[in-house]
Protein backbone atom coordinates (compact mmCIF):
# COMPACT_ATOMS: atom_id res chain seq x y z
CA UNK A 1 0.00 0.00 0.00
CA UNK A 2 1.17 3.61 -1.03
CA UNK A 3 0.45 6.87 1.06
CA UNK A 4 0.50 9.82 -0.70
CA UNK A 5 2.60 12.47 1.44
CA UNK A 6 0.56 14.83 -0.27
CA UNK A 7 -2.60 13.83 1.35
CA UNK A 8 -5.32 16.29 2.17
CA UNK A 9 -6.31 14.22 5.74
CA UNK A 10 -5.65 16.91 8.27
CA UNK A 11 -3.85 15.59 11.64
CA UNK A 12 -5.42 14.79 14.58
CA UNK A 13 -2.52 15.19 16.61
CA UNK A 14 -0.68 18.48 17.52
CA UNK A 15 1.96 20.20 15.69
CA UNK A 16 5.20 21.41 17.58
CA UNK A 17 7.54 24.15 15.77
CA UNK A 18 10.49 23.18 14.40
CA UNK A 19 13.53 25.66 15.27
CA UNK A 20 16.68 22.89 14.85
CA UNK A 21 19.12 23.70 12.15
CA UNK A 22 18.96 20.78 9.64
CA UNK A 23 22.06 19.23 9.93
CA UNK A 24 21.85 19.18 14.08
CA UNK A 25 18.18 17.00 14.37
CA UNK A 26 15.04 18.41 15.59
CA UNK A 27 14.36 20.26 18.52
CA UNK A 28 10.42 21.05 19.20
CA UNK A 29 9.03 23.94 20.75
CA UNK A 30 5.72 25.24 21.47
CA UNK A 31 6.12 28.45 20.24
CA UNK A 32 6.85 29.60 16.62
CA UNK A 33 9.98 30.73 15.27
CA UNK A 34 10.92 33.79 13.03
CA UNK A 35 13.91 33.59 9.95
CA UNK A 36 15.89 36.90 9.53
CA UNK A 37 14.45 38.11 6.51
CA UNK A 38 16.34 37.02 3.24
CA UNK A 39 17.95 39.82 1.74
CA UNK A 40 16.65 40.92 -1.52
CA UNK A 41 13.43 38.63 -1.83
CA UNK A 42 11.48 41.67 -2.78
CA UNK A 43 9.29 41.24 0.34
CA UNK A 44 6.36 39.13 -1.36
CA UNK A 45 4.22 37.38 0.74
CA UNK A 46 4.78 33.28 0.51
CA UNK A 47 1.10 31.74 0.97
CA UNK A 48 0.28 28.17 1.88
CA UNK A 49 -2.33 25.81 3.32
CA UNK A 50 -2.46 25.65 6.49
CA UNK A 51 -3.96 22.17 7.48
CA UNK A 52 -5.67 21.62 10.85
CA UNK A 53 -7.90 18.89 11.85
CA UNK A 54 -10.76 20.80 10.70
CA UNK A 55 -9.41 21.03 7.53
CA UNK A 56 -7.16 23.18 5.39
CA UNK A 57 -7.21 27.12 4.59
CA UNK A 58 -5.03 29.82 2.62
CA UNK A 59 -2.82 31.27 4.82
CA UNK A 60 0.34 34.30 4.11
CA UNK A 61 3.29 35.16 6.08
CA UNK A 62 6.15 37.70 5.31
CA UNK A 63 9.32 36.46 4.26
CA UNK A 64 10.86 36.72 7.68
CA UNK A 65 7.88 34.49 9.18
CA UNK A 66 6.35 37.59 10.72
CA UNK A 67 2.37 38.42 10.23
CA UNK A 68 1.07 35.05 9.16
CA UNK A 69 -2.46 35.50 8.75
CA UNK A 70 -5.31 33.26 7.94
CA UNK A 71 -6.90 34.51 4.74
CA UNK A 72 -9.48 31.99 3.59
CA UNK A 73 -12.91 30.71 5.11
CA UNK A 74 -14.11 28.34 2.96
CA UNK A 75 -16.30 25.70 3.90
CA UNK A 76 -14.23 22.57 2.89
CA UNK A 77 -10.42 22.69 2.33
CA UNK A 78 -8.86 25.70 -0.17
CA UNK A 79 -5.58 24.37 -1.19
CA UNK A 80 -2.98 24.23 -4.27
CA UNK A 81 -2.68 28.36 -4.10
CA UNK A 82 -0.61 30.14 -7.13
CA UNK A 83 0.08 33.78 -7.01
CA UNK A 84 -0.59 36.37 -9.83
CA UNK A 85 2.56 37.52 -11.47
CA UNK A 86 1.37 40.81 -10.12
CA UNK A 87 1.21 39.35 -6.57
CA UNK A 88 -2.17 41.33 -6.34
CA UNK A 89 -4.44 37.57 -6.62
CA UNK A 90 -4.04 34.33 -6.23
CA UNK A 91 -5.88 31.07 -7.54
CA UNK A 92 -6.40 27.93 -6.17
CA UNK A 93 -8.22 24.77 -6.02
CA UNK A 94 -11.94 24.75 -3.60
CA UNK A 95 -12.24 21.23 -2.57
CA UNK A 96 -15.89 21.44 -1.48
CA UNK A 97 -16.87 19.17 2.00
CA UNK A 98 -17.84 15.40 2.09
CA UNK A 99 -16.06 14.80 -1.29
CA UNK A 100 -18.67 17.04 -3.72
CA UNK A 101 -15.90 18.37 -5.83
CA UNK A 102 -13.75 20.99 -6.34
CA UNK A 103 -13.48 24.11 -8.38
CA UNK A 104 -11.08 26.66 -9.26
CA UNK A 105 -11.63 29.94 -7.14
CA UNK A 106 -9.47 33.03 -6.78
CA UNK A 107 -9.29 35.62 -3.95
CA UNK A 108 -7.16 38.64 -3.16
CA UNK A 109 -3.83 38.59 -0.79
CA UNK A 110 -6.16 39.97 2.58
CA UNK A 111 -8.81 37.29 1.81
CA UNK A 112 -11.58 39.44 0.03
CA UNK A 113 -12.94 39.57 -3.64
CA UNK A 114 -13.74 35.66 -3.53
CA UNK A 115 -14.66 34.33 -6.63
CA UNK A 116 -15.40 31.32 -8.41
CA UNK A 117 -15.03 30.12 -11.97
CA UNK A 118 -17.51 28.05 -13.42
CA UNK A 119 -16.95 24.20 -13.98
CA UNK A 120 -15.01 22.95 -16.85
CA UNK A 121 -17.44 19.81 -16.76
CA UNK A 122 -20.54 18.94 -14.42
CA UNK A 123 -19.45 15.80 -14.05
CA UNK A 124 -15.69 16.21 -13.46
CA UNK A 125 -13.35 18.36 -10.90
CA UNK A 126 -11.14 21.32 -11.86
CA UNK A 127 -8.15 21.47 -9.74
CA UNK A 128 -4.64 22.78 -9.03
CA UNK A 129 -4.64 25.96 -10.83
CA UNK A 130 -1.98 28.04 -12.00
CA UNK A 131 -1.40 31.59 -13.52
CA UNK A 132 -0.14 32.08 -16.90
CA UNK A 133 2.99 34.60 -17.21
CA UNK A 134 0.41 37.67 -18.41
CA UNK A 135 -1.85 37.02 -15.37
CA UNK A 136 -5.21 36.88 -17.88
CA UNK A 137 -5.46 33.16 -17.99
CA UNK A 138 -5.46 30.12 -15.41
CA UNK A 139 -4.31 26.60 -16.13
CA UNK A 140 -5.64 23.69 -14.32
CA UNK A 141 -6.66 20.05 -14.08
CA UNK A 142 -10.21 18.81 -15.37
CA UNK A 143 -10.09 15.15 -13.47
CA UNK A 144 -13.26 12.91 -14.77
CA UNK A 145 -14.50 9.37 -13.56
CA UNK A 146 -12.58 7.72 -16.54
CA UNK A 147 -10.63 10.50 -18.13
CA UNK A 148 -8.39 13.97 -17.25
CA UNK A 149 -7.08 16.55 -19.22
CA UNK A 150 -5.54 20.32 -18.34
CA UNK A 151 -7.28 23.03 -19.73
CA UNK A 152 -6.60 27.24 -19.37
CA UNK A 153 -9.19 29.65 -19.35
CA UNK A 154 -9.61 33.20 -18.93
CA UNK A 155 -9.29 34.62 -15.34
CA UNK A 156 -12.96 35.84 -15.09
CA UNK A 157 -14.09 32.70 -16.44
CA UNK A 158 -15.30 34.25 -19.36
CA UNK A 159 -15.07 32.25 -22.84
CA UNK A 160 -14.87 28.58 -23.31
CA UNK A 161 -12.39 26.70 -21.81
CA UNK A 162 -9.51 25.32 -23.94
CA UNK A 163 -8.06 21.58 -23.55
CA UNK A 164 -4.13 21.48 -23.76
CA UNK A 165 -3.63 18.16 -23.31
CA UNK A 166 -5.68 15.25 -24.96
CA UNK A 167 -7.72 13.34 -22.48
CA UNK A 168 -6.71 9.77 -21.45
CA UNK A 169 -6.99 7.10 -18.88
CA UNK A 170 -3.85 8.07 -17.42
CA UNK A 171 -3.46 11.17 -14.87
CA UNK A 172 -1.63 14.96 -15.39
CA UNK A 173 -1.82 17.45 -12.65
CA UNK A 174 0.43 20.55 -11.26
CA UNK A 175 0.36 22.23 -14.39
CA UNK A 176 2.09 25.35 -14.71
CA UNK A 177 3.42 27.93 -16.66
CA UNK A 178 6.84 29.34 -16.91
CA UNK A 179 7.47 33.16 -16.24
CA UNK A 180 8.47 33.89 -19.59
CA UNK A 181 5.16 32.50 -21.18
CA UNK A 182 6.98 29.56 -23.60
CA UNK A 183 6.78 26.64 -21.62
CA UNK A 184 4.53 24.50 -19.41
CA UNK A 185 5.44 21.84 -16.75
CA UNK A 186 2.93 19.35 -15.52
CA UNK A 187 3.21 16.04 -13.36
CA UNK A 188 2.49 12.97 -15.73
CA UNK A 189 0.72 10.16 -13.53
CA UNK A 190 1.39 7.42 -15.52
CA UNK A 191 -0.86 4.63 -13.01
CA UNK A 192 -2.98 6.26 -10.88
CA UNK A 193 -2.88 3.21 -8.44
CA UNK A 194 1.01 3.78 -7.39
CA UNK A 195 1.66 7.28 -8.10
CA UNK A 196 3.94 6.88 -10.82
CA UNK A 197 4.39 9.88 -11.58
CA UNK A 198 6.59 12.07 -14.16
CA UNK A 199 8.06 15.58 -14.30
CA UNK A 200 6.56 16.90 -18.09
CA UNK A 201 7.86 19.75 -19.50
CA UNK A 202 6.10 21.20 -23.48
CA UNK A 203 5.38 24.24 -25.33
CA UNK A 204 2.29 26.43 -23.74
CA UNK A 205 -0.36 24.99 -25.83
CA UNK A 206 0.56 21.43 -25.04
CA UNK A 207 2.52 20.27 -28.13
CA UNK A 208 5.99 18.74 -27.87
CA UNK A 209 5.85 17.17 -24.24
CA UNK A 210 8.77 15.44 -23.34
CA UNK A 211 9.70 13.92 -19.59
CA UNK A 212 12.56 15.73 -17.42
CA UNK A 213 12.36 12.55 -15.04
CA UNK A 214 10.80 9.31 -16.07
CA UNK A 215 7.77 8.32 -13.67
CA UNK A 216 9.89 6.22 -11.75
CA UNK A 217 10.96 8.93 -9.87
CA UNK A 218 7.61 9.68 -8.28
CA UNK A 219 8.04 13.40 -8.72
CA UNK A 220 5.22 15.45 -6.53
CA UNK A 221 2.47 17.59 -7.13
CA UNK A 222 4.30 20.51 -6.50
CA UNK A 223 6.76 22.36 -8.33
CA UNK A 224 7.83 25.79 -9.34
CA UNK A 225 10.20 27.31 -11.87
CA UNK A 226 12.94 29.79 -11.42
CA UNK A 227 12.40 33.44 -12.31
CA UNK A 228 14.38 33.00 -15.40
CA UNK A 229 12.65 29.88 -16.68
CA UNK A 230 15.88 27.99 -16.66
CA UNK A 231 14.93 25.31 -13.89
CA UNK A 232 12.65 23.94 -11.53
CA UNK A 233 12.24 22.76 -8.16
CA UNK A 234 10.68 19.61 -7.00
CA UNK A 235 10.68 16.58 -4.99
CA UNK A 236 11.69 13.16 -5.81
CA UNK A 237 10.63 9.51 -4.45
CA UNK A 238 6.87 11.54 -3.15
CA UNK A 239 5.23 8.63 -1.87
CA UNK A 240 5.49 5.84 0.82
CA UNK A 241 5.45 2.56 -0.80
CA UNK A 242 4.65 0.21 1.44
CA UNK A 243 6.85 -0.61 4.69
CA UNK A 244 9.79 1.43 3.26
CA UNK A 245 10.37 4.68 4.59
CA UNK A 246 9.65 7.63 2.60
CA UNK A 247 12.50 9.78 2.04
CA UNK A 248 11.49 12.82 -0.37
CA UNK A 249 13.97 15.24 -1.01
CA UNK A 250 14.38 18.38 -2.70
CA UNK A 251 16.37 18.70 -6.16
CA UNK A 252 16.70 21.73 -9.29
CA UNK A 253 16.61 20.73 -12.64
CA UNK A 254 17.62 22.51 -15.68
CA UNK A 255 14.47 22.44 -18.12
CA UNK A 256 16.71 20.49 -21.18
CA UNK A 257 16.70 18.03 -18.27
CA UNK A 258 20.77 18.40 -17.29
CA UNK A 259 21.43 19.64 -13.82
CA UNK A 260 19.78 17.54 -11.48
CA UNK A 261 21.21 18.58 -8.36
CA UNK A 262 19.39 17.43 -4.89
CA UNK A 263 19.47 20.17 -2.24
CA UNK A 264 18.55 17.82 0.30
CA UNK A 265 19.72 14.38 1.44
CA UNK A 266 17.68 13.06 4.17
CA UNK A 267 17.44 9.04 4.21
CA UNK A 268 15.73 6.84 6.86
CA UNK A 269 12.42 7.96 6.95
CA UNK A 270 12.58 10.40 9.65
CA UNK A 271 12.57 13.57 7.49
CA UNK A 272 11.42 14.82 4.10
CA UNK A 273 11.63 17.83 1.83
CA UNK A 274 8.47 19.24 -0.24
CA UNK A 275 9.40 21.96 -2.79
CA UNK A 276 7.27 25.05 -2.40
CA UNK A 277 8.71 27.80 -4.80
CA UNK A 278 11.62 29.93 -5.87
CA UNK A 279 11.57 33.43 -4.03
CA UNK A 280 10.55 36.37 -6.94
CA UNK A 281 14.81 37.40 -7.26
CA UNK A 282 15.73 33.51 -7.56
CA UNK A 283 18.05 33.85 -4.62
CA UNK A 284 16.06 31.65 -2.17
CA UNK A 285 13.59 28.19 -2.11
CA UNK A 286 11.04 28.01 0.00
CA UNK A 287 10.01 24.09 0.95
CA UNK A 288 8.42 22.11 3.72
CA UNK A 289 10.14 20.45 5.78
CA UNK A 290 8.32 17.53 7.59
CA UNK A 291 9.28 14.91 10.04
CA UNK A 292 7.27 11.57 8.98
CA UNK A 293 7.17 10.12 12.75
CA UNK A 294 5.09 12.90 14.59
CA UNK A 295 3.70 14.50 11.48
CA UNK A 296 5.48 18.13 12.20
CA UNK A 297 6.33 20.62 9.21
CA UNK A 298 7.51 24.05 8.94
CA UNK A 299 8.59 26.77 6.16
CA UNK A 300 12.00 26.59 5.76
CA UNK A 301 13.82 27.97 2.82
CA UNK A 302 17.40 27.41 1.34
CA UNK A 303 19.44 28.61 -1.72
CA UNK A 304 19.73 27.06 -4.95
CA UNK A 305 23.13 25.89 -4.53
CA UNK A 306 21.46 23.24 -1.14
CA UNK A 307 23.39 26.13 1.53
CA UNK A 308 22.08 27.69 4.53
CA UNK A 309 19.13 26.11 5.08
CA UNK A 310 16.72 27.91 7.78
CA UNK A 311 13.35 28.23 9.28
CA UNK A 312 10.66 30.68 7.88
CA UNK A 313 7.48 29.48 9.97
CA UNK A 314 6.28 27.03 12.20
CA UNK A 315 3.20 27.66 14.38
CA UNK A 316 1.49 24.87 16.76
CA UNK A 317 -1.39 23.05 15.62
CA UNK A 318 -0.80 24.01 11.95
CA UNK A 319 0.83 22.34 8.92
CA UNK A 320 2.09 24.30 6.22
CA UNK A 321 2.09 22.72 2.46
CA UNK A 322 1.11 23.82 -0.87
CA UNK A 323 3.09 26.69 -0.76
CA UNK A 324 4.04 29.66 -3.00
CA UNK A 325 6.17 32.83 -2.73
CA UNK A 326 5.12 36.18 -4.71
CA UNK A 327 6.04 39.04 -5.73
CA UNK A 328 5.41 42.35 -4.29
CA UNK A 329 1.43 43.72 -5.88
CA UNK A 330 2.36 45.77 -8.57
CA UNK A 331 0.54 49.33 -8.18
Amino acid sequence: MRMSAQSLVPSRRPVLALVAAVTGGLLLAPSPAAADPPAGAGHGLIVFGGETEDGTQLWTVEPDGSHAQQITHVDGDAVNPDWAPDGRSIVFEWALPDDAGAQVALVDPDGGDLRVLPLTRPDCVDANPAFTADGRRVVYLTDCPTESALYSRAVDGSGEPQRITAPGPDGYDEPNPSPDGRLLSYIRVEDRVEFQQALTVSRIDGSRPHDLLPPAEDVAVKTGWSPDSSHIVLTTDANQIGDSPLEANLATIAVDGSDLRYLTHYSGGQLSAFAGSYSPDGRWIVYRLQDNTTGESGLWRIHPDGTEPSLVFSQPGLRARFIDWGAPPCR
